[in-house]
């Protein structure tokens, strides 16, 4: 069972149907108040728009830094295929196979904060993977340090709305995190990702 505390901002994946009917998936924090489920998204985005409209998200429990990459990164990576989702036509749902679990959503209200829109959810159900077998892995600062790579570059894909001093620290906490991976990472292919993270940034900021 997926524990969820109360004030801890937690990262996962959040998918749902897109209006053509069509399983969308993009990375999101979220936390949890006074029992219920909160997540922020900006506006003039494919994600907020999708849930304005969308009342019934998952988020999926994700720890391979690989899907976040390639679902926040469609255009530079290879994206995900049909078989990478579970769509549940019933209830109109959407899943990640490949997730350790899920936690389906039901919306209560969405509050307006100008620039960006607070989503408030009710916590349906947490279920379970039955199709993965969860082993118990030790913390590791490689996967935290990628993920966190993903989480700046995708501020600074939408660098219009940062303030100088926000982008130099976004900068400066994906040459950090890069940092790390390069200590932790001894598998190949987790430092080509962090390789491939580092050179998508240089090339939207024309370096």
């Amino acid at each position: 069972m997926a524990l969820i505390r109360e004030g801890i901002l937690y990262e996962a994946i959040i998918s749902l149907l897109d209006d053509l009917g069509k399983p969308y998936a993009t990375p999101s924090g979220f936390w949890k108040s006074n029992g219920r489920i909160l997540v922020k998204f900006y506006k003039g985005f494919k994600t907020h728009e999708l849930l304005v409209t969308v009342k019934n998200p998952v988020l999926n429990i994700v720890r391979d830094p690989l899907l976040y990459y390639r679902t926040a990164f469609k255009a530079e990576s290879s994206g995900l295929t049909p078989e990478d989702y579970v769509v549940d036509e019933v209830n109109g749902r959407v899943f990640l196979r490949n997730a350790e679990a899920y936690l389906l959503l039901d919306l209560i209200r969405t509050v307006d904060y100008g620039k960006y829109s607070l989503f408030e959810y009710d916590l349906r159900e947490i279920r379970v993977n039955p199709h993965i077998h969860l082993v118990l892995e030790p913390y590791s600062r490689c996967y935290s340090s990628l993920i966190e790579m993903i989480i700046y570059a995708t501020k600074i894909r939408a660098r219009s709305q940062l303030s100088t001093t926000e982008l130099e620290t976004a900068l400066r906490s994906i040459e950090y995190s890069y940092n790390v991976a390069v200590k932790t990472c001894m598998d190949s292919a987790y430092m080509d990702l962090a390789n491939t993270i580092r050179k998508v940034v240089e090339d939207w900021l024309g370096k």
